[in-house]
C-alpha cells in the first residue's frame, strides 16, 4: 500500500512539473516575439463573419476592432456557404449592428378539414322561422390549430357539408346584421359519422340610442359645445354583435329657455355623432329634448356659471400696498406741485 501511495505522489509531481515546463514555453515563445505575458490575456472575443474569395473555404473569421486575436479559418463546405448567403447570414453588409437575418421564414399550413368520409347537416331557425342564407362557421379543432369552413343556408334555412375529417368540432352560426348565437356547438364528430346540428339564432337588439357628451359648465353670455352619439348594436361578418355609429342620424335638440342651441337639428357625421352649440342666457342649470326619429329623451345641459372674477392685479414691487398715488393733496390743481 506504501508503495501504491508513493507511486500516486510522484505521478503527481510529474504532472505539475510537465505544466510548468510548458508554461515556460508558451512565455519564451512570447518574448522571442517582442510579447509580453499580458497578451495571453482575453478580456473579450468578437467575432466577424466576412466573405473571402479562399477556394474551398467561402468564409473567415476576420478581426474585430481592439483584439489581439489572430485570423482564423472556418472551412465550409459549398452547399452549406450557399444556404447560408441565401438565408442572409452573411455578416459584413450595411444593415447596421441591429440588422436582423432576412432569411425566408416557414409557415406551418392549416390543418385539414376535407378529406374524410363524415357529413353534418342541419336547420337554422330565428325568431320567425327558418333563416335563408345565414352562414354556419364550423371548425375543426387539432393539436396543429385550427381550421374553419363556412357553409351558407339554402332558401330553406337546411345547411349541409360533406367529406369531412373526424375530431373536435366548434359550430355557430348567425345572420349579417340582425341574428346571432350566443353560444356554440361543441362535440367530437367520429370517422365516416353523419351528423345533425340544428342551430337557433336570437335577434340583435337593432333600435338606435341617443347618448349626450358635453365639455363641462358654460359661462354665462359664452359659448360651449354638446355632441349626441347614435348608436346601434348589429351582427358583423363574422358573427360578433359589434356597437358602432348611425352615420346620417337626424337628431332633433330643443333647449330650456337658460341656453339657446344652434342649430336646431343637425346631421351625425360618420361616426353617428350630431354636434350643438350652447350659449348660456341664464345663470342656474338647464335640460334639452332630443328626438331621433321616435326616440323622444330628456338630457341635463351643463350649467351656467358665472364668468370667474379677473385676476388680482401684480403687487408692486417695493411691497407697498398701494403702488400709485395721486399728485398733490386734492386741493390744488391736479399735476402739480403745491410745495
Amino acid at each position: 500500500m506504501r508503495v501504491v501511495k508513493a507511486s500516486l505522489a510522484i505521478g503527481m509531481l510529474l504532472a505539475l512539473a510537465g505544466m510548468w515546463i510548458q508554461r515556460d514555453v508558451v512565455l519564451d515563445a512570447y518574448a522571442s516575439e517582442g510579447r509580453s505575458s499580458a497578451d495571453l490575456r482575453l478580456d473579450g472575443l468578437d467575432l466577424e463573419v466576412a466573405l473571402t474569395p479562399l477556394s474551398g473555404s467561402p468564409y473567415q473569421v476576420a478581426l474585430a476592432p481592439d483584439t489581439r486575436a489572430e485570423t482564423i479559418e472556418a472551412a465550409f463546405d459549398e452547399q452549406e456557404a450557399e444556404e447560408a448567403a441565401a438565408s442572409g447570414a452573411v455578416a459584413g453588409s450595411d444593415a447596421g449592428d441591429d440588422a436582423q437575418p432576412t432569411g425566408p421564414t416557414t409557415t406551418m399550413p392549416p390543418p385539414p378539414i376535407h378529406g374524410g368520409t363524415a357529413r353534418l347537416s342541419g336547420l337554422v331557425t330565428g325568431p320567425d322561422g327558418p333563416v335563408p342564407f345565414a352562414t354556419v362557421r364550423l371548425e375543426r379543432h387539432t393539436v396543429d390549430g385550427v381550421v374553419t369552413k363556412d357553409v351558407t343556408t339554402d332558401a330553406l334555412g337546411t345547411w349541409t357539408t360533406a367529406r369531412l375529417l373526424g375530431g373536435r368540432y366548434r359550430i355557430r352560426a348567425w345572420a349579417h346584421g340582425r341574428l346571432t348565437m350566443s353560444g356554440s356547438h361543441v362535440f367530437f364528430l367520429a370517422e365516416a359519422e353523419t351528423g345533425r346540428v340544428d342551430l337557433a339564432l336570437e335577434a340583435v337588439e337593432s333600435e338606435p340610442v341617443m347618448s349626450l357628451f358635453d365639455s363641462g359648465d358654460i359661462y354665462l353670455g359664452l359659448t360651449g359645445e354638446i355632441a349626441v352619439s347614435v348608436t346601434v348594436r348589429t351582427v358583423d361578418e363574422n358573427g360578433l354583435t359589434v356597437v358602432s355609429g348611425l352615420p346620417g342620424a337626424i337628431v332633433m335638440l330643443q333647449a330650456s329657455p337658460q341656453v339657446t342651441a344652434s342649430p336646431p337639428v343637425a346631421v351625425a357625421d360618420h361616426d353617428g355623432v350630431a354636434r350643438f352649440t350652447l350659449r348660456c342666457q341664464q345663470l342656474g342649470p338647464a335640460s334639452a329634448l332630443v328626438q331621433h326619429q321616435a326616440d323622444v329623451r330628456s338630457f341635463p345641459l351643463p350649467s351656467c356659471v358665472p364668468l370667474p372674477p379677473p385676476p388680482p392685479p401684480p403687487a408692486a414691487e417695493g411691497g407697498g400696498s398701494n403702488p400709485v398715488s395721486p399728485v398733490g393733496d386734492g386741493t390744488g390743481t391736479p399735476g402739480t406741485d403745491d410745495g
